[in-house]
C-alpha cells in the first residue's frame, strides 16, 4: 500500500511510500500531515481492491455532529470493527464524516445509502474519495485500488 500525502499549501508536498506495514504508513503520514503541511491537505491511498460483506452495514457506529446553530454537519464514526471497508478506506476511530463519494452525509442512513450503493455495484469500490474532519482539521481521503 502506498500512501501519497499533497498540500494545497505552495511550494511543499511530501511522499511517504511504505516498506512495512501500509497501517503504520497511514498513521505516520497524517502525523506527519499534521506536523508539516496544515489543514487543506488530501491523503491518498492506494491499495488492493475493496472487498465487502453483506454484513458491512453493522462493522460501525456512527453519530451526528452539530455545529453551534444545531445543523448537522456530519456523522461521528465512534465505534468501527476491525475488519471493516472505512478500515481499508483510510478512515479510523473519531473521523466526522462530512462527504463520501459527492453524497452530504447528515445521518446514518445517508452513510448505510452510500456504502450499499459500492456493495452493490463493484466497479464503484476503484476510486472513493471521503471528506472527513480528523483532529478538528479537514482532510480528504481518496482511496485507489490497484490491481493486484
Amino acid at each position: 500500500m502506498n500512501c501519497y500525502l499533497h498540500s494545497k499549501r505552495k511550494g511543499f508536498s511530501r511522499i511517504l511510500v511504505s516498506a512495512g506495514g501500509a497501517l503504520a504508513v497511514v498513521i505516520l503520514g497524517v502525523l506527519s500531515l499534521y506536523l508539516f503541511i496544515g489543514p487543506e491537505t488530501t491523503v491518498r491511498v492506494h491499495g488492493p481492491r475493496l472487498t465487502m460483506a453483506p454484513d458491512e452495514l453493522v462493522k460501525f457506529r456512527a453519530r451526528p455532529v452539530f455545529d453551534s446553530g444545531y445543523q448537522i454537519t456530519g456523522m461521528d464514526l465512534f465505534s468501527v470493527n476491525s475488519d471493516s471497508v472505512l478500515l481499508q478506506i483510510g478512515l479510523k476511530r473519531r473521523d466526522v464524516i462530512k462527504v463520501f463519494n459527492g453524497e452530504r452525509i447528515q445521518s446514518v442512513a445517508d452513510l448505510v445509502v452510500v456504502l450499499y450503493r459500492l456493495y452493490v455495484n463493484p466497479e464503484t469500490r476503484d476510486n472513493v474519495r471521503v471528506e472527513i474532519i480528523r483532529d478538528n482539521r479537514p482532510l480528504t481521503i481518496a482511496f485507489y485500488a490497484i490491481e493486484s
